[in-house]
């Protein structure tokens, strides 16, 4: 376990629409299997059947989405690139020290309240069918991170929109990963 990678606050992309909040599921931190040296490969077409060997750690990954930004067209990718709008963290833990994975959930809280609760076998693809998909069209190098999509609960898809402000602060709790706190901070 690697412990220390969380930011201390999230900072608000300097737009009109920046408050919603999506956690997402997991961050899966991808190494070269059966190398501890420095080389560094690209691995391409991974199965599902050997995903797991391919991933060095998981964690939980913290995305504060700018909506107006990520509604200026089709792709999201506008609105989830500000500097210092995610966070990753608390830890990074190898799938050896994880409980059973399919029992794993994820609980979101904002100033204590919470907002998702969701078991990662609710995923739409399992973790081994994405890296098996997202390596049939990309190289996978050791390092990279992949972040999976966010359970329901979105504050701008609640009724009423329940949207972040300056202060507010952000919990995400994996049991086996711990809990991953970011205070929201204003631009």
């Amino acid at each position: 376990m690697i412990r220390s990678l969380a930011y201390l606050g999230l900072a608000t992309p300097a737009t009109e629409d920046w408050k919603t909040f999506g956690p997402e599921v997991l961050g899966l931190q991808l190494v070269e299997p059966g190398r501890d040296d420095a080389v560094r490969l690209k691995t391409e077409h991974v199965t599902a059947a050997e995903a797991w060997s391919h991933v060095a750690g998981v964690s939980v990954f913290n995305d504060l989405t700018a909506r107006d930004w990520q509604r200026h067209s089709p792709q999201w990718t506008p609105g989830k690139n500000f500097p210092g709008t995610g966070a990753f963290g608390p830890a990074l833990v190898t799938p050896d020290e994880l409980p059973d994975f399919g029992t794993l959930t994820l609980t979101t809280r904002v100033n204590g309240q919470v907002r998702q609760h969701a078991a990662l076998t609710d995923l739409v693809f399992d973790i081994p069918h994405l890296i098996a998909y997202i390596s049939t069209f990309t190289p996978l190098t050791p390092g990279d991170i992949l972040v999976t999509g966010t359970p329901g609960g979105v504050g701008q898809f609640m009724n009423p929109p329940a949207f972040l402000h300056p202060g507010d602060v952000v919990e995400i709790d994996m049991p086996g990963v711990g809990t991953l706190r970011n205070t929201v901070q204003a631009h």
